[in-house]
């Protein structure tokens, strides 16, 4: 389960290849019709999110250091996030 520590694509395709027999990466094809383009978002996603977690500035030169990801981007990050989820499922269930 420390896969899911760094939850990239890499440890989230091994991890359902060897429980569940299957690479549902594979199936993350609904933002833009390619799962590398879903594949390297997330990643992408995951970076930040460690960026967040760990190395994030607390104050700036003038105070409070600025966010990392507006409120617009992270809505959109959400909604890819659960479209992720869907086509694991989708995919899971066979359908």
């Amino acid at each position: 389960m420390k896969r899911f520590h760094t939850p990239k694509t890499g440890n989230i395709r091994k991890l359902f290849v060897d429980f569940a027999g299957k690479d549902v990466t594979a199936a993350w094809t609904t933002w833009g019709g390619d799962a590398a383009k879903a594949q390297k978002r997330l990643d992408a996603l995951v970076s930040l999110r460690g960026s967040a977690a760990h190395r994030s500035p607390t104050t700036g030169k003038k105070g409070a250091a600025p966010h990392l990801i507006s409120r617009n981007k992270l809505e959109g990050e959400i909604k890819f996030l659960e479209e992720l989820v869907n086509n694991t499922e989708k995919d899971l269930a066979g359908k």
